[in-house]
């Protein structure tokens, strides 16, 4: 469950909680919370965030407004769904000149918003169709 954004490593942690408080006692469950807290943190901080933005190109208040709105609108199935969709979104409206500046926003900001190059490079596309 750690790969669904803000909430999962939430979920994530209570198996490993409960078993380790069965297992061993309180302080060792503690333990074991701080840790899954801790390494989940550093991941976090450094590897997701720079994945999401540069590979995927979606912003994290981009991801977060997703998952407020598929947790909404799916509940628990759309907080997986949530990446997927805030992407698919991105697409859907990237392929279309009249709203690509909107699919320009939703990035990461990586990519130079160069609008006569894509517009030239839809405009191809809808002339091949």
């Amino acid at each position: 469950m750690s790969f669904v954004p803000q909430i999962g490593i939430y979920i994530a942690i209570i198996p490993p909680a409960i078993l380790a408080l069965v297992q061993f006692g309180a302080i060792e469950s503690l333990s074991v919370v701080i840790g899954y807290l801790l390494i989940d943190g550093i991941i976090n901080r450094s590897i997701k965030r720079q994945y999401f933005q540069r590979k995927l190109n979606v912003s994290m208040p981009v991801i977060f407004i997703s998952l407020v709105l598929w947790i909404w609108v799916l509940g628990s199935i759309g907080a997986i769904l949530a990446v997927p969709m805030a992407m698919l979104v991105q697409a859907l409206l990237a392929s279309r000149k009249d709203t690509l500046w909107i699919a320009y926003l939703m990035g990461g900001g990586q990519n130079l918003f160069e609008p006569d190059v894509v517009t030239d490079a839809v405009e191809r596309e809808d002339e091949e169709k």
